[in-house]
């Protein structure tokens, strides 16, 4: 099992910080968020969804100083995670050829918001993105992975399925979040890895908790650290391990309990650990 890190989890770091961090912590490669990077700003709090530093524009020559910086300090740019409107077929044959920049072959994809209409509808309009952007895709030698996201028509991994089996999983596959089954599609890890076959790409790894909003007013989950969360992660890194899974499991810790160094060197050691337990069991 390979072990990568997700940009979009380090607000704080600039991508050199990242690299040189990754490379102490022992990680092999990184997922880097692709955005705009004009508006980060840090006089303002760094937020991985909002403001965050640790982002790589969607220009060439930025992918081209991230493929330096990884390259020279020995890691792999495991995928891009830009943000594609499903539709734009400019943007999204724009991120194909920044992955052949960067020296990737992987870009992900989310699906269309579950609330933008009729499921009907909007799962044919994945599908006619899918096979305008596929050509492009084949051409560039880059596959298309679609992540499995809560509030999105993939909110699970047979609904997910229920989109990529229709394609060879040579260029198409998807991104295994565990962290968002948390908040929203949450099936045994064993029979989504049965569904999802060859057709999986990446393992993300996060984990949320839910609490109280208030009396009588429901509960709402927030990101948490690896090991405190709903989700049994340490039983599901053992289940991957067990299968001989040997592609990329890339730590998305979105929580803010630690620092963002902090997390690097805790949520490695601890995915080693628990990697290594399965392995002796």
């Amino acid at each position: 099992m390979k072990i990568a890190l997700s940009s979009a989890s380090q607000p704080s770091l600039s991508p050199a910080e990242l690299v040189a961090h990754a490379v102490a912590a022992g990680y092999g490669g990184i997922e880097w968020r692709v955005a705009d990077t004009g508006q980060a700003d840090g006089a303002r709090g760094w937020h991985y969804q909002t403001n965050n530093r640790c982002t790589i524009a969607p220009t060439a020559a930025a992918m081209r100083e991230a493929r330096r910086l990884c390259e020279a300090a020995g890691l792999s740019i495991i995928g891009l995670s830009p943000y594609v409107t499903v539709g734009d077929l400019d943007y999204g044959q724009r991120m194909i050829g920044l992955a052949v920049e960067a020296g990737t072959d992987r870009v992900r994809l989310w699906a269309p918001r579950s609330d933008e209409g009729r499921y009907a509808e909007l799962f044919e309009r994945m599908r006619c993105f899918l096979d305008a952007l596929l050509p492009t895709a084949r051409s560039h030698g880059v596959q298309l992975a679609v992540e499995q996201h809560q509030h999105t028509i993939c909110p699970s991994i047979s609904l997910a399925m229920r989109l990529a089996e229709h394609y060879d999983p040579a260029q198409v596959r998807v991104i295994y979040d565990i962290g968002n089954l948390a908040v929203e599609g949450f099936e045994a890890p064993q029979i989504s890895l049965d569904l999802l076959g060859r057709h999986l790409a990446h393992v993300q790894l996060k984990n949320a908790a839910m609490a109280p909003c208030g009396q009588g007013q429901g509960w709402n989950w927030a990101w948490c650290p690896l090991e405190s969360g709903v989700l049994p992660l340490a039983r599901i890194v053992g289940l991957l391990a067990r299968r001989g899974f040997d592609d990329w499991l890339s730590v998305e810790d979105f929580s803010t309990q630690r620092g963002d160094a902090q997390k690097l060197s805790h949520n490695r050691a601890l995915v080693e650990r628990w990697f290594s337990q399965a392995c002796t069991d």
